[in-house]
């Protein structure tokens, strides 16, 4: 017996944490990988390979997230292959403007600057 696959593409798609599986406080450090896969509102979905991180994800491997909160405007300003340490706050109520009163995701997005300052000492 022999089968052929049906998806002719054989496309993998990434499998994102979301950040409602988050716990406040918790954070990975790693570099920021290219990754040019968007979620079902063609949103970018960002890569990490994790070097560190204190829930237990398999160092070396890869995490990937989706755009929740302010996430993207920071992500904009970090390039591929910079260190970065990704630390989940919970939830805060937004204060104004078209979405006043419902509640968003406080994610911190910081690059390691010690290692790029090395870099320009070379």
């Amino acid at each position: 017996m022999a089968y052929t696959a049906v998806n002719k593409t054989l496309k993998n798609f990434v499998v994102t944490r979301k950040w409602k599986e988050f716990t406040k406080g918790e954070f990975f450090e790693g570099i920021v990988e290219e990754c040019n896969e968007k979620d079902k509102y063609k949103k970018p979905i960002f890569a990490f390979k994790v070097i560190s991180s204190n829930f237990n994800h398999p160092v070396g491997t890869n995490i990937y997230l989706n755009t929740g909160g302010n996430f993207i405007n920071d992500m904009n300003q970090v390039e591929v292959g910079e260190k970065v340490k990704i630390s989940f706050d919970g939830k805060a109520k937004i204060k104004s403007g078209e979405w006043q009163g419902s509640e968003t995701y406080v994610i911190k997005v910081e690059v390691d600057t010690e290692e790029n300052s090395n870099d320009e000492l070379i």
